[in-house]
């Protein structure tokens, strides 16, 4: 039996009391041998006097929130175990090579 699934995993950051970066990817997935995520989408969460609102902004303004570099979701989320595998893999044949 094969166990597979699609969705968004979602991640929260933290700017301050009042600010949130959320950071979205979709994803495909066949039990958690193999995984294929999309891109990355960023909404800015910001708490007012009537809740909190949200809007889209995009990778390089979220950048600048974290000092250059934007925030993602973990790499087991967005390779799975073939994309850990195959990188072990892959650093193992470039080290023997030099």
């Amino acid at each position: 039996m094969i166990f597979f699934g699609w969705g968004n995993k979602v991640r929260d950051f933290a700017i301050d009391a009042t600010h949130h970066l959320r950071v979205a990817r979709s994803f495909v997935h066949i039990f958690f041998i193999f995984t294929v995520t999309g891109s990355r989408k960023f909404v800015l969460a910001e708490l007012g006097d009537a809740g909190w609102s949200y809007r889209r902004i995009t990778e390089a303004d979220a950048a600048t929130l974290f000092g250059g570099k934007a925030p993602d979701i973990d790499a087991w989320w967005r390779f799975s175990l073939w994309g850990v595998v195959g990188l072990a893999i892959l650093g193992g044949i470039v080290r023997s090579l030099f």
